[in-house]
């Protein structure tokens, strides 16, 4: 997310270029042939006179390149920004549109150029820093990316954003500690943002620290009660901690959302068939199987649940569907200690050897 600055609209008419070289010339006329003190302070007026002109001509091609942007002309935007900046070579604002423009064609490499020409002018820009941090990260330079964001969250002691987008970052780079205190400095800045708690979630998830990480789970959920990645990952959470109940009941809470997650029936299905409830577990494979037909692996773990049973046929049917879509499920099946009291089943064996 790119951020911009709001430039107040110009009330001034057009002016030709070919005029300023015009008054360019009659005041290197007069400066040479004028003397004394009078004259003098003419001619420093206007001189002062040729610089605002031309600062007035490149603050409409400014406005000019913003109009090109706004139509998603980016080249014509670019064109028009080189020309105010050849014009007024410190012209901040000129040097970061450049940039944006520079983006939304994908040529981050120049991109970033223009925004460190832009820092050289005015190095405690926020903005300037968070754009910069946001086309290293396109370019796959993510430690320098993570430099920018901090910079501009320093700059900007109000940006959670930056703050936010570091810890993804640091996260890619497995970095968990450091992402999970990235969050925790967005949050303090911005406490309702659930995608950073979720995050901040998945990186607890990621030091296997899951009673810490269900903690944050939970607060994104205050923040967003629909947001269905958080409920699932909280099932899983439990379910490393042995609370199959509050996995079951997280599944359930992301099931009255979105009916269709296949794999959030499909865990929930193991979750009942740890608990022993193997009936429950087959109906809850039914239907992760529904929504997608050839789940192999809800088949694979129906079969197992019909051997715990004691259903011979039904535990064979489901193998040999969940072996035809993958055989790779030959090959679990020839070890799981649940289909030991099937080894001597004619049928069976015929899974186990017949390509």
């Amino acid at each position: 997310m790119f951020k911009q600055l709001l430039l107040a609209p110009l009330s001034v008419g057009l002016l030709v270029l070919p005029q300023l070289q015009r008054h360019t010339v009659l005041a290197e006329d007069f400066i040479s042939s004028c003397q004394g003190s009078l004259c003098a302070s003419v001619a420093a007026n206007i001189q002062i006179k040729e610089n605002s002109v031309a600062e007035g001509d490149a603050q409409i091609l400014l406005e000019q390149g913003l109009d090109y942007s706004e139509q998603g002309r980016y080249e014509a935007a670019i064109a028009s920004y080189d020309q105010a900046i050849a014009i007024q070579p410190v012209f901040y604002d000129a040097w970061f549109h450049r940039g944006i423009a520079l983006g939304a064609l994908g040529r981050y490499e120049e991109e970033v150029a223009s925004y460190d020409e832009a820092i050289a002018l005015e190095p405690d820009n926020g903005d300037i820093w968070f754009n910069r941090a946001f086309a290293l990260e396109s370019l796959g330079d993510l430690e320098a990316a993570i430099l920018s964001y901090e910079q501009a969250g320093r700059l900007n002691p109000n940006d959670a954003e930056a703050w936010y987008n570091r810890g993804i970052l640091l996260g890619t780079l497995g970095r968990y500690e450091e992402e999970i205190a990235s969050y925790d400095t967005s949050l303090s800045i911005d406490p309702t943002n659930d995608n950073a708690w979720y995050n901040r979630g998945v990186a607890f998830g990621d030091l296997g620290r899951p009673e810490e990480e269900i903690a944050s789970y939970d607060e994104a959920l205050v923040q967003n009660p629909a947001h269905e990645d958080a409920w699932y990952n909280r099932g899983i959470a439990f379910g490393l901690l042995g609370d199959f109940e509050q996995e079951i009941a997280s599944y359930d809470s992301l099931l009255a959302i979105n009916p269709l997650d296949e794999d959030a029936w499909y865990n929930r299905g193991i979750s009942l068939s740890d608990m022993g409830r193997e009936l429950e577990a087959i109906a809850s494979y039914d239907k992760a199987i529904e929504i997608n037909p050839n789940k192999d692996v809800a088949l694979y773990n129906i079969a197992i649940s019909h051997a715990r049973l004691g259903q011979v046929n039904e535990a064979l049917d489901n193998l040999q569907i969940a072996i035809e879509l993958d055989p790779v499920n030959r090959n679990f099946a020839e070890t799981d200690i649940d289909f030991n009291d099937l080894r001597d089943n004619f049928r069976f064996q015929e899974l186990m050897t017949t390509p």
